[in-house]
């Protein structure tokens, strides 16, 4: 199995839902990046699982005195964590006047709704009056719009009982296993990637003045057909601004729209422009006008050949008659996106503000970012019983400060290097427990060694951002690729629960919560290469 079969089974990997799963567990042992991917995936799931719906607003917020909006930005490694984490800051925030989160949900509301009404009120998609009613809400299909690479419907969903606004809810997700892994369920005429489950979706919820009345944009695949018909289908929505956990409601029904939309085709431009990006050789292939979306679809060489580092993303803007273009604010970069080939290029693809209705012949594409990490794991002996202790990695201190030992899990405190010459954003870390664990019940040892890939929690860190007010009026879409996060302290937690898919048995779970040495595989950085490239298309 190669890696890009391996990351599109992996979601129903977690669920065991898959009939390659001996396939996907033999790639994942071999396959560092792959197996990264996995361990960060299970535990955004398996944190939403746990922590869904149970933020405590009356707990005391402990955040830096430095950082003055805290603000989320996927960089597309692994874009269903993106969509776990997207819907879970949106639909269970508490008391969000006090985090800022309403103001910002206006800011990016209004950006999407000026994008959507750009289009339709230029003829681009149809505009559609649908509506269904169950259990007092109301759900109206208000428009579509589909291309070759997405197919958008905007929903409005209006609670007729009181005032307050309802959302799609992952929730059923994780009461019913079973559950296909959607808030909206899309059946039709959709390109569909999995057999037995229904198409991708991506839901954006968009704020109204209305309190009873909520905006939906789903996102979802390409219609196989120019005139295509296709249902959405919603069983659970929930509250979203909510003030306690008590507070949530859920509201159970059977909300089933029949929708017909036109495939709008695309105007397809081959580049082959090759960019030297400090050693990394990025060729842009393609550049996709469609409604929806500019497509940018490219690709680069990993390794760097002059120095020893990974490049792991890029962040793109174009111009075009003297204006800069960001993200698409409706079109989502879909995880089947990302995919490796045999001749060592990453080929991605990358989606900026829709310039279809203004038919552009040359434009000028920015690479404003890159991220990339340096290479060579070292393993360190941690003394446990004498805490703290700095290890050196690459030139930077960091510091084991604790390790807090309980029955069920083992939480570990790293602090970043804390010099005023420390350049990189955050470390990446793992611990590793490599003895063999005998069981004698058995007709042999248990035999099991490797790393707990664990995403560590920020617990302390500070928010960069190198946009001016001015920069950002003078844009359309998105723009976060110039704000990053310096992390300064993480923590990780390793469980007991951790360790039951692996099989490892009860009798042993307490010892292998006590991990025998600390990993560290790379450090992250960001750069800003400020390179520009003219396109004529043609």
């Amino acid at each position: 199995m190669d890696c890009e079969k391996c990351k599109q089974n992996i979601v129903d990997y977690i669920h065991g839902e898959t009939q390659d799963n001996e396939e996907v567990k033999k790639h994942l042992e071999i396959c560092e990046e792959c197996k990264l991917e996995y361990e960060n995936l299970k535990e955004a799931i398996g944190y939403l699982k746990t922590n869904s719906q149970k933020i405590n607003t009356n707990k005391e917020l402990k955040l830096d005195k430095n950082i003055k909006k805290n603000k989320f930005k996927s960089v597309g490694r692994i874009g269903v964590i993106a969509i776990f984490l997207s819907i879970f800051l949106v639909a269970t925030v508490f008391a969000a006047e006090k985090l800022g989160f309403l103001d910002w949900w206006k800011d990016s509301s209004k950006i999407q709704t000026n994008a959507w009404e750009e289009l339709i009120e230029n003829g681009v998609g149809q505009k559609l009056d649908i509506s269904t009613e169950d259990n007092g809400v109301k759900i109206t299909a208000k428009g579509i719009i589909a291309d070759e690479i997405n197919t958008l419907v905007l929903l409005e969903i209006e609670n007729l009982n009181e005032d307050r606004r309802l959302t799609p809810s992952y929730n059923a997700i994780f009461k019913d296993p079973t559950h296909v892994p959607w808030p909206v369920i899309v059946e039709g005429d959709i390109e569909n990637f999995y057999e037995d489950t229904s198409s991708f979706v991506n839901i954006t919820n968009i704020y109204t003045e209305d309190e009873n009345k909520l905006n939906i944009l789903v996102n979802t695949n390409t219609m196989t057909k120019d005139k295509g018909k296709f249902t959405l289908n919603i069983d659970t929505l929930q509250t979203m601004i909510n003030e306690s956990e008590e507070d949530i409601k859920y509201v159970e029904g059977n909300w089933t729209l029949e929708i017909e939309g036109e495939k709008i085709s695309s105007k397809i431009y081959e580049v082959g422009k090759e960019i030297d990006l400090d050693g990394n050789e990025v060729i842009i292939d393609k550049v996709v006008i469609a409604p929806t979306t500019t497509q940018i679809d490219y690709r680069f060489k990993v390794e760097n050949e002059k120095v020893r580092y990974n490049l792991d993303s890029i962040d793109f803007s174009m111009e075009y008659k003297g204006e800069r273009f960001a993200n698409s604010p409706i079109s989502y970069d879909k995880y089947s996106d990302y995919t490796a080939d045999d001749e060592g290029y990453t080929n991605r693809k990358y989606h900026l503000y829709p310039l279809y209705l203004k038919d552009p012949k040359e434009v000028t594409l920015n690479i404003d970012t890159k991220r990339y990490s340096t290479r060579g794991a070292r393993y360190y002996n941690i003394d446990w019983d004498n805490l703290p202790q700095t290890i050196e990695y690459d030139g930077s201190n960091l510091t084991v400060k604790s390790i807090g030992m309980g029955e069920e899990e083992t939480e570990i405190i790293i602090e970043e290097d804390d010099s005023k010459d420390r350049k990189y954003l955050k470390s990446n870390i793992t611990f590793r427990k490599s003895n063999n664990l005998e069981n004698k019940e058995y007709d042999r040892p248990y035999m099991h060694s490797g790393d707990y890939l664990l995403r560590g929690e920020y617990t302390k860190y500070e928010v960069e951002n190198i946009n001016t007010d001015e920069s950002e009026d003078k844009l359309k879409g998105f723009e976060n690729n110039k704000e990053y996060v310096y992390a300064e302290e993480q923590k990780f937690i390793i469980r007991k629960n951790d360790f039951e898919e692996a099989g490892i048995p009860e009798l042993y779970k307490k010892k292998y919560i006590i991990p025998e040495y600390l990993v560290i595989h790379s450090q992250e950085y960001i750069d800003f290469p400020d390179k520009k490239v003219d396109i004529k298309l043609k």
